[in-house]
């Protein structure tokens, strides 16, 4: 079982890019380089008169989860400063089954470990 991760629900996500924003002042990252990205999906037709879009909030191969923060039990950057906090970060066990309960059966809810 995974010991620590983020769980990203992309139902709520605004694509407002803040975690991207932080991430990358904490971790003093070029332009061009992230430790979360957001995408966006979309948009998309449903019907005539209805359209859809998604942004999907993706932690990279730079992501180390904000690890100097979290052992002085602070929460990540990015969680921090996601404005609809649907970024959570967690790390007991209780904590990490809890994030794989509520993604269990969810298409917009997922849980990246490390």
């Amino acid at each position: 079982m995974a010991k620590r991760g983020l769980l990203i629900d992309y139902e709520y996500c605004t694509g407002c890019h803040a975690c991207e924003v932080a991430c990358r002042q904490e971790h003093g990252y070029a332009l061009d380089q992230w430790g979360i990205r957001v995408d966006q999906l979309g948009p998309l037709r449903i019907t005539d008169d209805r359209w859809t879009f998604h942004f999907v909030p993706t932690p990279t191969e730079l992501c180390n989860l904000c690890k100097q923060r979290t052992v002085k039990g602070v929460d990540p950057s990015c969680v921090v400063h996601c404005p609809t906090a649907c970024i959570s970060f967690a790390q007991d066990p209780a904590q990490v089954r809890d994030a794989l309960d509520r993604v269990a059966g969810s298409q917009r809810v997922v849980f990246f470990n490390k």
